[in-house]
Formats: structure tokens, sequence, C-alpha cells
């Protein structure tokens, strides 16, 4: 009865870490399967309609926009630069989808109605083993979060992320921490330019790593 991640085992994938080389690896949170998400139309991470991350990222690289829904483009762009994608979260373990509220709760999409349920699955030990195994030389999450916050649950995206960002600081791997691509709270302005100047020139990230 578990909420898997929609893309876990995908094509090019092994279980929701990718095979092909990379230097960059860049972690999200969660993307849930259909069947506790029906309006989940994304076939590959970041390709919800309210998300400009396709529209962003190749600009890191001196590259166009890769339209949404490219499913090929997007992963043949992120081969010619070594970059993989992954998320925090593997399975939300006490998720039923015959229950309302726990659907309800999932389709948000929102990460503290993920962290309501009890039980997951975290990606953690194998994102770990991503960096130490590849050499990855820059870690990024598309999570702000909440670095100063001292108290903080085990079963958290917040926790899962200082345990990454903790091994990167110790073995000389860049890390940072990136504006949601949804452009949720990123203020006034164009949301491409501003996302992008964001990344760029508040969250430091460096563009030599992509």
């Amino acid at each position: 009865m578990a909420c898997k991640h929609k893309f876990y085992g995908i094509e090019e994938y092994n279980g929701l870490i990718p095979n092909w080389k990379c230097k960059t690896l860049i972690i999200g949170t969660f993307n849930p399967e259909n069947k506790f998400h029906y309006r989940n139309d994304a076939n590959f991470f970041y390709q919800r309609s309210k998300n400009y991350f396709w529209d962003v990222l190749p600009l890191l690289s001196n590259e166009k926009s890769i339209e949404k829904k490219d499913s090929n483009k997007q992963i043949e762009y992120l081969k010619k630069y070594k970059i993989g994608l992954t998320d925090l979260l593997l399975t939300i373990n006490d998720a039923d989808n015959n229950c309302l509220i726990h659907k309800d709760l999932i389709s948000t999409v929102k990460d503290e109605d993920i962290e309501k349920f009890k039980e997951f699955l975290w990606n953690t030990d194998f994102i770990l083993e991503l960096i130490k195994k590849s050499k990855i030389q820059a870690v990024f999450f598309t999570k702000l979060g909440n670095p100063n916050k001292k108290k903080i649950k085990q079963d958290t995206f917040e926790y899962q992320m200082r345990l990454i960002e903790d091994f990167c600081n110790s073995n000389n791997v860049f890390t940072k921490r990136l504006h949601s691509p949804t452009g949720m709270g990123l203020g006034k302005g164009p949301r491409i330019e501003t996302l992008l100047n964001s990344w760029l020139n508040i969250n430091g990230a460096d563009r030599k790593y992509f």
C-alpha cells in the first residue's frame, strides 16, 4: 500500500540513481506515483507545469531552455554535462491509497504534508554511495529548507539533507541549497530571470559544475 516514487526504476536509472557518469548531483524531495496523485503528468524530474527547472538549468551551461515534457532532450543534456538528478524519498510506507486523507496529503506535493506520515524509506544511503563511487564534485538541493533550525526529527527532508551535506563538507564536495524551481517565495520579477539570478548570485550555484 506504500506510495512509491513515480520514477523509481525508470529507464536510465538504477532505483532512483542515474546510471550515467556524473560530476554534479541535483537532489529534490519526492514525486508520488499516480494512484496517489492522479493529476501528476510528469514523466521525468521537474516536469510539472508550475516548475521552471528546465527553463533555468540549461542556462547555467550556456544552453537554451528545454521544453518541459521533452524527457529525451533532458536526459541528453544531463549526460552531456555529467549531471545527475535524484530525490531524497523513495517511498511513504504507511500511505494507503484507499484513504482519501492520505491521497489528499500526498497530492498537495508539499513537503510539510509528506512529513505528516510516519514511515519512510529514504534514498540517502544510495545517494551517499553514488557520491563516493562516482567522485561527485558538487551536490545541489532544490530546497532551501531551514539549515539553522536546531532540533529536527530524523524522518524529515531537512534531516536527510544535513546528512548528505555533512558528508560533502567532510569530503571536499561542493554543496549548496537552491531556491525551489517552482519559484514559490521568489518575489517580484520575471520567473526565469529571477530564479536564475537567485541560483547564481544568492544561492551560489557555481557555473563550473554545470
